[in-house]
């Protein structure tokens, strides 16, 4: 699937201009991948998940690392931390 195309034609034919997308590894990097991301947002809770195959919230990062830059962060009333993140350039 095209993903640019796909959310060009979102944009085009009923004016979205933001997608929100609550996903885990797979679509997150294949968006990222194709350079559809712009910002990150996390929620970190309270909780410790282990094990040796815990999922990854990107997967197949084409281009190494990404390098974010902190736009926002806010302690919430459950005890968790919302953070959001602009992605950088790719260097």
């Amino acid at each position: 699937m095209d993903l640019r195309a796909a959310l060009e034609a979102l944009a085009e034919r009923f004016g979205v201009r933001l997608v929100h997308v609550d996903t885990g590894g797979s679509l997150g990097g294949a968006l990222l991948n194709a350079g559809l991301v712009d910002e990150i947002s996390l929620v970190v809770s309270p909780h410790l998940v282990g094990g040796e195959t815990a999922p990854t919230w990107f997967r197949a990062v084409s281009d190494g690392p990404r390098a974010l830059e902190l736009e926002h962060v806010e302690s919430l009333d459950s005890g968790e931390v919302w953070t959001q993140y602009r992605l950088l350039p790719a260097q």
